[in-house]
């Protein structure tokens, strides 16, 4: 069993995997030719570069020298290993999908739906297919492989949704480019063809039973609900989420941590007292694989059962308590086990969020401790700490920042979150017709006093920055000034009295 010891050489590690996986990406806009000759060059210098701090000489006598060494050969082996690990998932990523035929000669493709259907933009369908065969004119058919994303009138979206994920599909149309020169099938029919298995059944029906429960008499609140707990967005009014934009708080109607750590929470909370810390830790897994399992894929709620699965084993002793160690881990794990889902901006944006709350946000936490009331210094340090790791990445993307959501999110996160709570416990109440309209009615204020909150955050101005690079040096000035100061606060002495008790 692992009880104090760490693994500082994972985040060698971690910063090799980023670099080449990241770094392929980029290199693969600009042509995949230079970087097939760039990252196994590098490689080969890194390797014999840390086989020679390994075996190098030490002058005898110079402790200090040879612990250097050691760390040094430990960290680039690390490095070199994480180096090799995120370059072999980038090229494990599938690429252009197989069609069989040229896309302009293809009327038809057929395959098995890989995710919940939903509402996109210009209010027609989405989802994804994985191919199996192509058609075209006379009745010609062709193997094809590969996930296509396809796009289908609305009219076909509710039917789909009863089949739901793992259906096979016949889709009649044709091919054509997104603004970001990507293919996708843009359909003019859709059929299915054979059901999904038992299991994917099961599955769609809960959800769809959710769905009618929040639904339901014209329940106003019934579409933030769905949103948060299962991440269906197409209920949800489309005013309420860019008023959460605008306020800078979009992420919290994304499935995150966050959510998974109230699902968590409830669970530990029923069966901590008669089971026990450790036995509800390993139970609580059933529980959070099965409500993953429900929302899907989703690589920020993946990250976050990830890391669920990885505290239980420290609860159980078998790795450090030490959260920066278990995010460490978990990108390792899910770079290697689901390597697409790097390119998703929901994990991008996970890992950096979590990150600038455990390292510029616990800094942050420690330089103002005593001098602002807990309560609210913790929501504060966590809201600047993922403000500051994101916000280049926000420019990258969005070519906007909104500070404003620093302090806003002190109120709305929050106040969500209760949100979140009552929804779960409407479902069991449901059976129940007058505490379930009682609490309803408590929802429905939650509702209104959420959009009025957003309404006025979203009324702070905010800053266009379409370059990101001025971002990440702010971004990186910033957090070496947070935690320079809280360590010289911390080496000063300082004990300043909580302000509780001042």
């Amino acid at each position: 069993m692992v009880k104090k010891k760490s693994f500082p050489f994972l985040f060698s590690a971690v910063s090799g995997a980023a670099a080449s996986y990241y770094g392929s990406a980029f290199l693969a806009g600009k042509g995949m030719a230079l970087s097939s000759l760039v990252f196994p060059a590098l490689i080969l210098l890194l390797v014999p570069f840390s086989l020679f701090l390994s075996f190098s000489v030490v002058p005898q006598g110079s402790s200090a020298g040879k612990r250097f060494c050691r760390n040094g050969s430990i960290h680039t082996l690390a490095f070199t290993a994480g180096f090799l690990a995120g370059f072999s998932a980038f090229l494990s990523i599938p690429g252009v999908p197989s069609l069989g035929l040229s896309p302009e000669r293809i009327r038809g493709i057929s395959g098995i739906l890989t995710d919940d259907p939903r509402l996109s933009t210009g209010n027609r369908g989405f989802g994804y297919l994985e191919l199996e065969r192509s058609a075209g004119e006379r009745g010609l058919r062709v193997s094809a492989r590969g996930k296509i994303p396809v796009m289908f009138p609305l009219e076909h979206l509710d039917r789909l949704k009863e089949f739901g994920k793992g259906s096979r599909i016949y889709a009649e149309g044709s091919f054509g480019e997104s603004n970001e020169g990507r293919p996708f099938f843009r359909a003019e029919s859709l059929h299915v063809i054979k059901a999904a298995p038992p299991h994917e059944k099961m599955r769609t029906g809960i959800r769809l039973a959710l769905v009618e429960l929040f639904s339901a008499g014209g329940k106003k609140w019934g579409g933030l609900a769905l949103a948060l707990l299962l991440g269906i967005r197409d209920n949800l009014e489309t005013e309420f989420a860019v008023l959460y934009r605008n306020a800078g708080a979009s992420h919290v109607l994304a499935l995150s941590g966050m959510h998974l750590a109230l699902v968590s929470a409830m669970i530990s909370f029923l069966l901590r007292k008669p089971l026990g810390l450790r036995a509800a830790a390993v139970s609580g897994l059933f529980f959070i694989g099965a409500y993953v399992f429900l929302i899907g894929d989703l690589p920020s709620l993946h990250r976050a059962a990830i890391m669920y699965a990885l505290g239980t084993a420290a609860v159980l002793g078998y790795l450090p308590r030490k959260p920066l160690t278990l995010l460490a881990l978990s990108f390792l794990i899910q770079i290697a086990v689901q390597s697409e889902s790097g390119q998703s901006l929901s994990f991008m944006l996970s890992y950096l969020a979590l990150w600038g709350i455990l390292i510029p946000g616990e800094g942050f936490h420690k330089l103002l401790r005593g001098i602002i009331p807990e309560k609210l210094l913790s929501p504060l340090a966590a809201s600047v700490g993922a403000f500051i790791a994101t916000a280049p990445l926000s420019c990258l993307f969005f070519g906007i920042l909104r500070p404003a959501g620093i302090v806003t999110g002190l109120l709305i996160v929050p106040l969500t979150c209760l949100f979140m709570i009552g929804a779960m416990i409407y479902i069991p109440l449901s059976l129940f017709p007058l505490p379930a309209s009682f609490l309803a009615g408590f929802l429905s204020f939650f509702y209104d006093l959420l959009y009025r909150l957003a309404a006025l955050a979203g009324s702070f101005p905010a800053m266009k920055l379409p370059n990101p690079v001025p971002a990440l040096i702010l971004s990186l000035v910033m957090t070496f000034i947070i935690l320079f100061c809280a360590r010289r606060r911390a080496s000063d002495g300082e004990n300043l009295p909580a302000f509780a008790e001042l």
